[in-house]
């Protein structure tokens, strides 16, 4: 009890004294030990889409910590109003946060948390994204792949994997911070947006027009063994878009509905092995339909669905999604649409891109857009198969490296 109490007061002594630019809290709220496994969750700020950021991580983390109860579940919130407002949040919600302030949330703070502890299994980053700049932790204040913090705390994850829920997170950054780390990054081909969970027991993105009629669900009874309260935050999910990004940073005629899975390394038969690691960890721990463990095909069959097929109210993309994995399985290929634009051809080192100078939403300048072919699907049966490759153990896998053409 003296060691447990010790541990817990020199982990308020770094947050409090070396970190404090953030809200910090345990899921559970019990005491925080740095030496247990913890999966992490930097939640940026909302800037025009309120604290759906922080459920969207609420939902993910009470799904991790069901599935890995041994592991903590420890979220950091970068300021989104004041700290008190922000406090005030949480305790509605039911957490005790160890610390927040009123200064803003850097990356040099972000990972002085993660160096302290010892091993990472997940880290998520939910936050705005943009695809050449990084991740959006507060308004002017991004985190990249090229931060020098990565290489510093590589070996606190070298068992797990990185989640990058943003925008557009799988054109540069997932594949390179793979890359880097030697560890799996799944990333977003175009843009993403929230999903609830709705009446009829689907998720839906929360835009008008893109849900039916029934109204959202006020508990959560499908992704978690216990109910859980919507108005707490456990029914909020990031979800790929099934249209091209077309935003603040132009438009990009290449992408994919789904969040496509990187190992951009050597995938020999370890590689493949902590690569399947991830994938069948991720899949478990995706917020969805059931929450059954993952130890048949039905339930498998059925969280991938859910977690690569698009869904509309008043569009056929789920229909036109089953349709083609169910031709995949009868050894053919359907062309139907299942992404409303170029569907991105990506592998496990990348995807193939041709990457040329676009305008900026607001024409004040150019940047750098992305481009493809459309792949008719190709990259979604692959990704099926790539799944249902995990979890049955198969470790030889020929990875053809992405191709990507820069234009002048």
């Amino acid at each position: 009890m003296l060691l447990r109490s010790l541990i817990v007061i020199v982990f308020l002594y770094f947050v409090t004294t070396q970190i404090s630019a953030f809200t910090v809290f345990n899921l559970d709220n019990s005491s925080f030990s740095m030496r247990k496994p913890t999966e992490v969750y930097i939640v940026g700020f909302g800037d025009g889409v309120g604290d759906q950021f922080l459920k969207t991580a609420l939902t993910r983390a009470k799904r991790h910590q069901e599935i890995n109860p041994e592991n903590q579940q420890l979220i950091i919130w970068a300021k989104e109003k004041s700290k008190s407002s922000d406090v005030n949040n949480l305790r509605n919600k039911g957490f005790r946060p160890f610390e927040a302030n009123k200064r803003n949330l850097m990356p040099e703070d972000v990972f002085r948390t993660l160096r302290k502890l010892r091993t990472i299994k997940s880290l998520h980053i939910i936050a705005h994204n943009a695809a050449w700049h990084g991740a959006g932790l507060q308004e002017n204040v991004r985190l990249n792949y090229d931060h020098e913090g990565w290489t510093q705390i590589q070996p606190k994850l070298k068992d797990g994997y990185v989640f990058l829920h943003g925008c557009n997170t799988g054109f540069v950054y997932a594949p390179r911070l793979s890359k880097k780390l030697n560890i799996p990054v799944f990333g977003s081909i175009g843009s993403t947006d929230f999903q609830q969970l709705h009446n009829d027991g689907l998720w839906y993105h929360n835009n008008k027009g893109q849900y039916p009629d029934g109204g959202w669900s006020r508990t959560n009874e499908l992704s978690f063994v216990s109910q859980m309260s919507c108005s707490s935050g456990y029914c909020h999910r990031l979800q790929p878009d099934l249209f091209h990004y077309s935003g603040k940073w132009g438009s990009y005629k290449s992408g994919l509905p789904f969040y496509k899975a990187f190992c951009n390394f050597n995938t020999n038969s370890r590689g493949m092995k902590k690569c399947n690691k991830a994938l069948v960890h991720a899949l478990n721990s995706w917020p969805s339909v059931h929450a059954d463990k993952l130890d048949n095909w039905q339930s498998i069959d059925e969280k991938l669905i859910d977690f690569l097929c698009p869904i509309h109210s008043s569009m056929d993309a789920r229909k036109n999604c089953l349709e083609v994995i169910n031709r995949y399985k009868s050894g053919s290929l359907s062309e139907v649409t299942t992404f409303y634009g170029n569907d991105a051809n990506c592998y496990l080192s990348g995807c193939d891109l041709t990457i040329k100078k676009i305008k900026l939403a607001d024409r004040s300048g150019m940047i750098n857009g992305f481009f493809s072919k459309d792949n008719k699907n190709q990259t979604l049966v692959r990704e099926y198969q790539l799944y249902k490759n995990a979890f049955s153990g198969v470790t030889k896998r020929r990875v053809p490296q992405a191709k990507v053409n820069v234009e002048n």
